[in-house]
C-alpha cells in the first residue's frame, strides 16, 4: 500500500462582509499568528536547553502521540505562555499544534549537527593524511562526489539509525558550515598582526607569528619568477624569468585590446541611436544630450589610447588601433630590455605587506587561503602603466603563494585541536533554529473544522467553508475561494483533503491543503487498452534540448515517435492529442526584436549575469564601509536597496526554472497519455555526471548543477501515479555513448553519434533515450528501426 499527497494553496477570507469587519478579521488572525511564532520559538529554546542538559534520546520518535508524551509532557510545556498578546487565550490543541512545528525543527537541528560531528571526525583524518585536501578546505572549494565518497558511507544513517540520502550539495554546505565556524573560532583582523596584545588561542598566536616571519627569500624569488604559464595546445608550458617581461606586455596590449573593444562597441551603437533620433519628427531633446555625454565620455576614454582616431565600425577601427598600439608596444619592448625583475619582485613584496596594514578590517585566514584578485585597471598606455600593471601581476602572485607558508605541521595539528574542540561544543556554537513565518500546522480537528461537501456561490467568487478556531471557546468562520474547482476534481478521483497549514503572508492569509489518496499498488500500469502493456517511454534530460524522449512498442520492437523538447517546443508550440504532433501556436506575442520564438535560456543566462553584478556590487559596498570603520552596513539604505534587487533576482529566476519544469512536464504526461505509455524510464541521478562549462556553456554549467533534473523526474513520477503509469530508473552509464541499435561502445562528438561497428549515426541525445526506454536487466539490443 502507497500514498500519493498532492498539495494545493488556497486563498483565506473572512466570511463577514462588512469591509472594517474584515480588516478586524485579519488582524486579529495576525496577532494569533504572532503569538504563535513567538510560542514556538519559547518552545525551541527550551528544548535545545534539555538537549544540552540531558541528550537528544527523547526526540527519537516522530509519531504525533509518543514525542507528546516524551517531551511535550515532560517539560510541562502546557504552562507555558508566549509573550506576546497576553490578552489572548491559545486552546490547549492550538499550543500542542505550535509544539509540533518546533518539535520538527529541532529534530532536525540535532540530526544537523550529529551529522556535523560525523563529518568532524572524517575531516580529522583527512587533514592527517593529505596536506592538498586541507589547502582546498581552507580556500572553500566544493568538493566533487569522487572527494566526498567516504563522507557519504558513514552518513548512511541519521543519529536516529534512519536512513538517510545526502547529496553531494548537502555534503559541501556541511563542510562549509564547519569551515565557517572554524574561521570565527581562529580567524582574526589584520590589525592584530601589528600589536602585542596576546591573541585567544595557540593557532592565532601562530598565526601571527608566522606573518612576522615572513620574508622575501630566494626560494619565494624562484616561485614569483617561475609561477607564470600559458596554455598551448591543452598543455601547460611555464614561461622562464626570461621572458617573462614580454609575457606580461602581451597580456597588456590583451587587456587594452579588450577594453577599447567593448568602448568602440558602444560608441557605434550610440551614434545609430543618436541618427534614429535625429531621424524622429518628435525626438527627445533630453535623450540626445544624453547619448551625446555619453559618447563623448567614450570618445575620451578611447582617445587616452589610441588618440583622435575616426572610425565608422569595427573593423576599421582595429585596423587603426593594430597600428597605433604596434608602435607603442615597440617602444616599451626598447624600455624593459634590462628591467630588474628581482627588483620588482621585491617593491612588489612589500606593497604586499602594506596592503595588510592599510586593510585593518580584513581576517588574515580567510585574506591568505583564499586570496581576492580584483581586476587591474589601466588608466593611461606608457611605460610608468606597464610597469604599474607589472607590479601588480607580481603582487598577486605573492598573494597566491602566501598560503603555503603558512600550513605546516604545527598548523594542521593546531586546526585538529582546535576542530576536537569544536566537536564537543557544537551545540552552542550552532545557531539555534528560529521561527521567522507566521504559520501554523494543524495536528487535530479541534481547533479546525472543514465542509467541503457544500459548494457556495456569491456574486464574485464560489467558496467552501472552515472554521478555525486557535483561541478558547471561540471559532471563526473563514471562507476557502476555489474559483477552478481543484477541490471538486480532486474529490472525484478519490483524493481526501487531510489536515492543513495556515500561513500568512505578503499580507494573504493562505490554507495550504494537502490531499491523500491510498493506492493499493501504485507502480502497475492500468490496463484500460489492450496493447497498453507494450509501449514505454525513455527520457534524457539534456543540455541543448531539455528533454528528447522516445516512444518505443516493445512487442514489435519499433520506434513509434520521437520528440525533441527544447524552449522552442515547450514554450511556442502545443501537442495535438488528434495527431500526436507539435504544432506552432497561432498567436505568441512578438519580442522587442520583432522575433516570434521564446528564449527562455537567454533569460536565464542575463539574469544570472545581472545576480553575479548585484552580488559583487553588494560586497564591494560593504568592504569599503568596513574599510571606513563601518560596521552597522546593514542599516545603510543603500545597502538595502541592492539587497531587495539581488531577492527579486533569485525569486524571478527561481519562478522561470518552476515554469520550465511544468511546461515540460505537461508535454511529457500529454504524451503519455497519447501514445498509452505503460512505462516511463529516466536516468538514475546518483550515477549521473555533470558536464564541464567549457562543454555544457555558461547557462547549462550552473542550471544542471541545480535541482533541474531532480524536479523533472520528480514532477513526471507524480503525474505518473496519478495516472496509473509505471515510473522506472535505470542506470545512466554508457547511455550516451552505447550504440542503441547493436549495444556496442561507438564515439559521440557533440549532438552526433556514430558507431563504428553497425554504422549508425544519429542524434546523441536521441540514441541516450532509445538506450534508456530499451534497458532490461539483459540489456538485449535488437532494432528495426533506424
Amino acid at each position: 500500500m502507497s500514498a500519493t499527497t498532492i498539495t494545493r494553496r488556497f486563498s483565506l477570507l473572512p466570511e463577514d462582509s462588512d469591509i472594517s469587519l474584515k480588516i478586524k478579521s485579519y488582524k486579529e488572525i495576525t496577532n494569533l499568528l504572532v503569538k504563535v511564532r513567538a510560542l514556538k520559538n519559547k518552545y525551541v529554546s527550551l528544548m535545545v536547553n534539555d538537549i544540552k542538559i540531558n541528550s537528544y534520546r527523547s526526540y527519537n520518535s516522530s509519531s504525533m502521540s509518543q514525542f507528546r508524551q516524551a517531551v511535550y509532557d515532560r517539560l510541562n510545556f502546557s504552562q507555558i505562555k508566549s509573550t506576546q498578546f497576553q490578552s489572548i487565550q491559545l486552546k490547549e490543541r492550538a499550543k500542542q499544534c505550535a509544539f509540533y512545528d518546533a518539535y520538527l525543527v529541532v529534530r532536525e537541528w540535532v540530526k544537523r549537527i550529529e551529522n556535523l560531528k560525523i563529518i568532524i571526525g572524517e575531516l580529522i583524518d583527512k587533514f592527517r593524511q593529505d596536506k592538498a585536501f586541507t589547502f582546498l578546505f581552507l580556500r572553500g572549494k566544493r568538493f566533487s562526489s569522487k572527494e566526498l565518497k567516504v563522507f557519504k558511507q558513514v552518513l548512511n544513517q541519521d543519529c536516529f539509525k534512519k536512513k538517510q540520502s545526502l547529496s553531494i550539495f548537502f555534503l559541501n554546505n556541511f563542510i562549509f558550515q564547519l569551515r565557517n565556524l572554524f574561521l570565527a573560532q581562529n580567524d582574526f583582523e589584520s590589525k592584530a598582526l601589528f600589536s602585542d596584545i596576546s591573541l585567544t588561542n595557540s593557532l592565532k598566536n601562530l598565526s601571527r607569528e608566522t606573518f612576522k616571519s615572513l620574508r622575501l627569500d630566494d626560494c619565494l624569488l624562484e616561485k614569483v619568477a617561475t609561477g607564470f604559464s600559458r596554455i598551448k595546445k591543452k598543455k601547460e608550458i611555464a614561461i622562464l624569468p626570461s621572458e617573462l617581461p614580454e609575457y606580461v606586455l602581451d597580456g597588456y596590449f590583451r587587456k587594452i585590446q579588450w577594453l577599447t573593444n567593448r568602448k568602440a562597441q558602444q560608441i557605434i551603437s550610440l551614434r545609430e541611436k543618436i541618427k534614429k533620433e535625429d531621424a524622429k519628427r518628435k525626438s527627445s531633446a533630453n535623450k540626445l544630450v544624453e547619448y551625446s555625454k555619453s559618447l563623448q565620455n567614450l570618445v575620451g576614454f578611447i582617445s587616452t589610447f589610441i588618440g583622435d582616431a575616426e572610425f565608422s565600425c569595427e573593423k576599421e577601427f582595429k585596423k587603426k588601433r593594430k597600428l597605433i598600439l604596434d608602435g607603442f608596444k615597440k617602444g616599451i619592448l626598447e624600455e624593459i630590455v634590462d628591467l630588474d625583475l628581482h627588483q620588482l619582485i621585491t617593491e612588489a613584496y612589500h606593497k604586499e605587506l602594506l596592503d595588510f596594514r592599510q586593510n585593518p578590517n580584513s581576517y588574515l585566514l580567510k585574506r591568505v587561503f583564499k586570496p581576492n584578485f580584483p581586476r587591474i585597471k589601466i588608466a593611461d598606455i606608457n611605460h610608468d602603466s606597464f610597469i604599474q600593471y607589472f607590479e601588480i601581476k607580481l603582487q598577486y602572485k605573492i598573494r597566491e603563494f602566501l598560503k603555503e607558508y603558512f600550513i605546516s605541521e604545527q598548523f594542521i595539528s593546531l586546526m585538529i585541536e582546535q576542530f576536537r574542540e569544536i566537536n564537543l561544543d557544537i551545540y552552542n556554537l550552532v545557531k539555534i533554529p528560529e521561527h521567522k513565518t507566521l504559520s501554523i500546522s494543524i495536528i487535530n480537528r479541534d481547533v479546525y473544522k472543514e465542509d467541503f461537501t457544500n459548494f457556495c456561490s456569491s456574486k464574485h467568487y464560489n467558496y467552501y467553508k472552515i472554521k478555525i478556531g486557535l483561541e478558547s471557546h471561540q471559532f471563526k468562520n473563514y471562507m476557502v475561494r476555489d474559483r477552478k474547482e481543484r477541490i471538486k476534481r480532486l474529490k472525484e478521483n478519490n483524493f481526501e483533503p487531510a489536515l492543513p497549514t495556515i500561513t500568512l503572508k505578503n499580507h494573504k492569509l493562505l490554507l495550504n491543503l494537502p490531499f491523500k489518496k491510498i493506492n493499493k499498488d501504485s507502480s502497475k500500469p492500468s490496463s484500460q487498452v489492450h496493447n497498453n502493456l507494450d509501449i514505454e517511454m525513455g527520457i534524457d534530460l539534456g543540455l541543448k534540448h531539455f528533454a528528447v524522449i522516445s516512444i518505443w512498442d516493445k512487442r514489435q520492437d519499433i520506434e513509434l515517435a520521437r520528440y525533441f523538447l527544447g524552449p522552442r517546443q515547450i514554450f511556442d508550440m502545443n501537442f495535438n492529442l488528434d495527431d500526436g504532433k507539435l504544432y506552432s501556436q497561432k498567436k505568441v506575442r512578438k519580442n522587442k526584436k520583432g522575433s516570434n520564438l521564446s528564449n527562455i535560456k537567454l533569460k536565464l543566462i542575463r539574469l544570472r549575469e545581472q545576480i553575479v553584478l548585484l552580488q559583487k556590487k553588494k560586497n564591494n559596498y560593504e568592504q569599503r564601509l568596513l574599510l571606513c570603520n563601518i560596521t552597522n552596513y546593514r542599516a545603510k539604505l543603500k545597502w538595502n536597496k541592492i539587497r531587495r534587487s539581488l531577492s527579486l533576482c533569485w525569486d524571478r529566476l527561481n519562478r522561470l526554472n518552476i515554469q520550465i519544469v511544468n511546461h515540460l512536464n505537461n508535454y511529457v504526461i500529454k504524451m503519455a497519455r497519447f501514445w498509452n505509455v505503460s512505462v516511463i524510464k529516466v536516468e538514475d541521478l546518483r550515477w549521473a555526471t555533470h558536464s564541464k562549462k567549457r562543454d555544457a556553456g555558461e547557462f547549462m554549467a550552473f542550471w544542471q548543477t541545480h535541482w533541474f533534473y531532480s524536479q523533472v523526474q520528480n514532477a513526471v513520477k507524480l503525474q505518473c501515479d496519478l495516472n496509473s503509469i509505471k515510473f522506472q530508473k535505470v542506470p545512466a552509464k554508457y547511455t550516451s555513448q552505447r550504440c542503441s541499435c547493436c549495444g556496442k561502445i561507438g564515439s559521440r562528438a557533440g549532438k552526433q553519434f556514430s558507431c563504428p561497428y553497425c554504422g549508425l549515426k544519429l542524434d546523441s541525445d536521441l540514441n541516450a533515450s532509445r538506450n534508456i526506454v530499451k534497458y532490461r536487466n539483459n540489456n538485449i539490443y535488437n532494432t528495426k528501426s533506424n
